[in-house]
């Protein structure tokens, strides 16, 4: 759970985000792994009143005394949260770590990166794969990998890169094509023949009674359509609300059977309240509609597992609590929690 933390970290610093609340009740264990929730304290290191924000326990000694927050803000509450929860004997090597984290100095701090990698050596975990590798691959080396990836430098992109789901697949190619061809002909033929067989029943009569005349042709009694069943469901929550603001948090679950990869939430702000500020996603907006898109780090969704995201946003100082009546994941209704 470390090491997953820490990455997640690694990944909002190097976007240029600093969480400033780092602690055990933003860093939630999900059904697809460790999630760093809730950066609604992202933006801006103090109150107009000169207030710091941040939960006292957690906040480096630098920011206490004045400093602006950065990366290395964040590892020293990672140290303390590691500090807290690793269980006992700790080895050695994991203790020197902890202590590094919590250096005074923010500079003799690892990143949060560096606490990754070795919590995951430690935990045994797979490492992230190298941007480049000092030693050379053997041939033919390079063109597999950049098929798998997707990333080949000055060649043309493979003909089926990776896809989100919701993207329509390249039309079939080669036998698989020509064979469908040859079942749709076929499939004509003899629709065809059996259209032929039905008239020259019709009017020979085939050995039945005519119908009555005046009497209207019996039909199949219609079978009422059932609603499809939600594939998901989105538990909606104002968290703040102030003078022309307020603050909500989205958790999303994937009711479905299959993993979702690249997930699109939209909703309808009634009374027009705009989105100002968003983490854990990127929003679009027009007018009142507003679709917020996954970050690179929650983009799958296992099935039953939730992926979360907050927000500020404005709203008019008498309004009442901005709340979307429905929600769409990828264009299908969701039920709300």
């Amino acid at each position: 759970m470390g090491a997953q933390a820490a990455r997640a970290l690694a990944a909002a610093h190097a976007a240029g985000v600093v969480h400033r609340d780092v602690k055990p009740a933003n860093v939630m264990l999900t059904a697809s792994g460790v999630k760093v929730v809730d950066f609604g304290l992202a933006l801006g290191a103090r109150t107009a009143g000169g207030a710091l924000l941040g939960t006292p326990a957690y906040v480096a000694p630098e920011v206490l005394a004045g400093a602006e927050p950065a990366p290395s803000a964040d590892v020293y509450a990672l140290g303390v949260l590691l500090r807290e929860t690793l269980p006992p004997p700790v080895p050695s090597g994991l203790a020197a770590l902890v202590g590094r984290c919590l250096d005074a100095d923010p500079g003799r701090r690892p990143t949060a990166a560096g606490v990754g990698e070795a919590l995951a050596e430690a935990a045994h975990l797979p490492p992230i794969a190298s941007p480049s590798s000092s030693t050379p691959p053997p041939d033919g080396a390079d063109e597999e990998a950049d098929a798998a990836t997707g990333v080949i430098g000055d060649r043309p992109a493979p003909a089926n890169p990776t896809r989100i789901l919701d993207e329509p697949g390249p039309p079939p190619t080669g036998p698989d094509r020509t064979s469908r061809r040859t079942l749709l002909i076929g499939g004509g033929a003899a629709a065809a023949l059996l259209a032929v067989l039905v008239l020259l029943a019709a009017f020979t009569g085939g050995g039945r009674p005519a119908a009555s005349p005046g009497r209207p042709a019996a039909t199949a009694p219609s079978t009422p359509s059932t609603p499809s069943t939600p594939v998901c469901a989105v538990a909606y929550a104002v968290t703040g609300q102030w003078a022309g603001g307020f603050q909500a948090s989205v958790r999303i679950t994937n009711l479905g059977a299959r993993a979702l990869d690249g997930w699109r939430l939209s909703w309808t702000f009634a009374r027009g309240e705009r989105i100002t500020q968003i983490w854990n996603g990127t929003r679009t907006q027009t007018e009142g509609e507003i679709t917020v898109t996954a970050a690179d780090y929650n983009r799958g969704i296992a099935p039953h597992g939730t992926a979360e995201f907050g927000f500020l946003g404005t709203a008019s100082g008498g309004a009442p609590e901005p709340r979307p009546d429905t929600f769409t994941l990828d264009g299908s209704p969701c039920r709300q929690a």
